[in-house]
């Protein structure tokens, strides 16, 4: 009799949509620009802390170079995303999540709570601004990238031949790839964080076309 008592409140929920939890989690929530609230976040802190990322990518540490919590909720890009999660509490939660990803660092300063990318979490922010950036290079120029990957290294091929894709360049030969994007300097430092310099080289070209 329990057992049947338990089967028919299970169909009894299937059927009830109602009482069924939300299918959009809170970090699942998308902005205009189709990301998350967790990328966004990453993404705001990416783009408020330049000398972060400047330092980074030739070998330094980042945590002296972190964003205070109350901060991070004044910036123009988390306005959107603020509507949504309500509560501060929320984007400490959000944080929290991605301190256990191991994206961002969390660590008091007096009485405020900072916060600082980890290498990981700069190479996923740098991924979300590249996949939503816009701006296109002059006409006439283009964004060629060049690489020739060792296979000891083979998914860092991969990882960058899907973006490059994603955002829309052509594969001009097999190791050879044109767009018209503005994201030079952001695939440079990519390549850097993923230590590939020696292997990728991303270079302002002009477009034979033109010439």
């Amino acid at each position: 009799m329990v057992q049947d008592s338990m089967s028919e409140r299970k169909r009894n929920k299937q059927k009830n949509p109602s009482e069924a939890p939300p299918k959009t989690a809170v970090n699942e929530q998308r902005n205009a620009n189709g990301l998350s609230i967790t990328r966004q976040i990453l993404l705001t802190i990416l783009d408020a802390t330049d000398d972060a990322l400047y330092m980074m990518t030739r070998g330094y540490g980042s945590t002296r170079y972190s964003l205070s919590v109350g901060d991070l909720r004044e910036q123009d890009a988390m306005q959107e995303m603020w509507d949504r999660i309500g509560e501060e509490r929320e984007l400490k939660k959000q944080l929290k999540r991605l301190q256990k990803q191991k994206l961002v660092k969390i660590h008091q300063k007096g009485e405020q709570i900072m916060t600082a990318l980890t290498q990981k979490g700069a190479i996923v922010g740098l991924r979300a601004k590249i996949k939503t950036t816009q701006n296109k290079l002059p006409e006439g120029e283009v964004c060629l990238v060049v690489f020739d990957v060792p296979e000891d290294i083979r998914h860092v091929r991969l990882a960058i031949r899907r973006l490059l894709k994603k955002i829309g360049f052509i594969m001009e030969q097999k190791s050879v790839w044109r767009g018209e994007l503005e994201i030079i300097q952001d695939l440079q430092d990519l390549v850097r964080l993923l230590h590939a310099e020696e292997y990728v080289h991303v270079y302002r070209a002009l477009d034979a076309r033109y010439t």
